[in-house]
């Protein structure tokens, strides 16, 4: 090969090279294009209707069966014999039956009687009146008596005789009150706070005794509004039953939440777990606008707004709150209209209360989400 020649193809080999490093270095992505190239596309912000709801506000509170206790104490004694147990006839989960000798001290025994309140008198042969029906009444339940009736007679007079004989006590015809402790029926011994040998004073308690009283005890917040005859519903997994407020407790100071004791409007109480009292504090006169609790947030001013997608781009039209439950809100706009759509907030909704001040930052998180509770059923 000539020079000529070899100088020809070194040229074009070189030209060659010159090219593909322009072309490479015009075609090639900068460190910014191609991580623009990388990036996820803009999505449009996620949105949600105005849509028509009946929302009810429901408060709630755990349940437990409720009990009617009694407490047993020390009969009165004679003025200066000293007080010791001297037996205990019961111990816990026993029946509190109508005779049954519940405790003895210094020798004087307290006997069980099943009866809806206290006797507050000695009863004896020619007296009659309610306390003796309810006495004679426990006596025919114990088939110490045939029938019952008002009157104390011989024969109720012979049936407490040998109920005082049964409980270990002397035979007396007269039924002895100080002796003996109302219970109510199916009583049963929940407490035993004594134990033999043990020096007692006048108002020491020596047992209770307990009995399920077909109602509920729950716990609501002191702002759930409940009085006395006001009806609520109380529920355990899919059952629900409503119920009428029977009692209603006050907040104490180790105890801040409202005590309630309920009792079925018909038929008794049977769930397998402990239920839940469910209590209406407000809701919506039938279906309203409402928007979900996402979609919500605190304008400038310190009011709720929300967000809707417009032509022009985002609008931001104030609202007034109404209910809140089951994760959306009554709204009340003039601007605003069924259909509508609104944008749901990426950041913590506000809650109700957030909105009565207004806020010294825009760019301030928003507060804690709203707490609601679900729709009734």
């Amino acid at each position: 090969m000539s020079f000529g020649t070899f100088g020809t193809a070194v040229l074009l080999l070189a030209t060659g090279c010159l090219i593909g490093v322009f072309l490479a270095t015009a075609l090639a992505l900068s460190p910014q294009d191609a991580a623009a190239e990388r990036a996820l596309p803009a999505l449009p912000a996620p949105t949600a209707p105005i849509a028509l709801r009946a929302l009810t506000d429901v408060a709630e509170g755990p349940c437990h069966p409720s009990a009617q206790t009694v407490d047993v104490t020390p009969p009165p004694l004679p003025r200066g014999e000293r007080a010791v147990v001297t037996a205990v006839g019961a111990k816990v989960g026993d029946p509190a039956s109508t005779g049954r000798a519940l405790a003895q001290v210094s020798g004087h025994a307290i006997i069980a009687v099943a009866a809806p309140y206290p006797f507050y008198r000695d009863l004896s042969p020619g007296m009659s009146g309610v306390d003796v029906r309810h006495l004679e009444s426990a006596l025919h339940k114990v088939e110490l008596l045939a029938a019952a009736d008002d009157r104390f007679d011989d024969r109720t007079g012979a049936a407490v005789s040998q109920l005082f004989r049964r409980a270990g006590m002397a035979a007396d015809t007269t039924f002895r009150y100080r002796s003996a402790v109302a219970v109510p029926p199916g009583a049963v011994t929940a407490e035993v706070l004594v134990g033999t040998g043990q020096v007692v004073a006048a108002d020491t308690v020596l047992l209770r005794i307990a009995a399920d009283d077909g109602g509920l005890t729950c716990e609501v917040d002191p702002s759930v509004p409940v009085s006395v005859g006001s009806k609520a519903s109380v529920a355990s997994g899919s059952t629900s039953m409503n119920v009428v407020v029977r009692t209603v407790a006050d907040p104490k100071a180790d105890q801040p939440r409202r005590t309630v004791v309920v009792a079925p409007e018909k038929g008794a109480i049977a769930f397998a777990g402990d239920p839940t009292l469910r209590v209406t504090r407000t809701k919506t006169p039938g279906s309203v606008p409402t928007v979900p609790l996402a979609a919500l947030r605190v304008g400038p001013d310190g009011g709720f707004v929300v967000d809707v997608p417009e032509a022009s781009g985002i609008a931001s039209h104030p609202v007034q709150l109404g209910v809140v439950s089951g994760g959306y809100a009554q709204v009340t706009s003039p601007q605003l209209r069924e259909g509508d759509r609104v944008v749901l907030q990426t950041g913590p909704a506000p809650t109700p209360d957030s909105a009565t001040a207004p806020s010294s930052d825009a760019d301030t998180p928003g507060p804690s989400p709203p707490t609601s509770s679900p729709p009734a059923s």
